[in-house]
């Protein structure tokens, strides 16, 4: 993905991919503005789909994520052959028939100033047991990303509490400082009264004496 927009927040990036009620989401790659996912799903239709939707967010822990753009790959069916169409029409593809590549490029986001997604898609029609074969590789990728997700949602929140803990102690580090500070102050103060009454102890006669050396005059 090139050209995302500088006003993020976290800089935490991942994409959704969403068509009927079936959805894949990337891992989420921290602090770049120009994320690689290099990843592969499968979503597989009993009929086809009439449009993809690619949507890309910059993921906040305690916030609402913040959409930087999306693409929705609008698909039509003529005689049983999946195109697309929209602003790639040189590059349309009859996706399901034999020795056809599909469709690979750039995607130009939507709802964004700039910013365009990078994606291959391939479609082809499944005999049966490759229906089976396909389902249950399928439901395996699914669970490796749930795996995947929960490991990295666990690194954020080791991350999240440790950022936490540090706060804390600056905090407590500035408290103890301002303590030091005070008692410095304190301490400064009470050397100054000591300095001043040597210096009047010093340099004033007793009355006593100032009377012994009245009456030697």
């Amino acid at each position: 993905m090139k050209d995302i927009p500088t006003l993020l927040s976290s800089f935490l990036n991942n994409c959704k991919v969403s068509a009927f009620r079936q959805t894949y989401t990337t891992k989420t790659l921290l602090k770049t503005l120009d994320p690689v996912w290099n990843e592969q799903t499968q979503f597989i239709f009993f009929k086809e789909p009439k449009e993809l939707l690619f949507h890309v967010w910059d993921w906040d822990k305690n916030t609402k994520h913040d959409s930087i753009g999306e693409y929705n790959k609008t698909t039509t069916v003529q005689k049983n052959v999946f195109l697309l169409f929209k602003k790639h029409k040189k590059k349309n593809k009859k996706f399901f028939k034999k020795k056809k590549k599909g469709f690979s490029g750039a995607l130009t986001l939507q709802n964004v100033k700039k910013g365009e997604l990078h994606v291959t898609i391939k479609c082809r029609k499944l005999l049966p047991i490759e229906l089976e074969t396909q389902a249950a590789k399928l439901q395996e990728l699914e669970h490796n990303q749930h795996t995947t997700l929960s490991k990295q949602q666990t690194q954020i929140d080791t991350l999240t509490t440790e950022n936490a803990s540090l706060v804390q102690a600056n905090k407590e580090l500035e408290n103890e400082i301002d303590v030091l500070k005070k008692h410095k102050q304190e301490l400064e103060t009470k050397a100054s009264d000591l300095t001043f009454q040597s210096f009047v102890s010093f340099f004033s006669p007793t009355p006593s004496c100032y009377a012994r050396n009245k009456q030697i005059t």
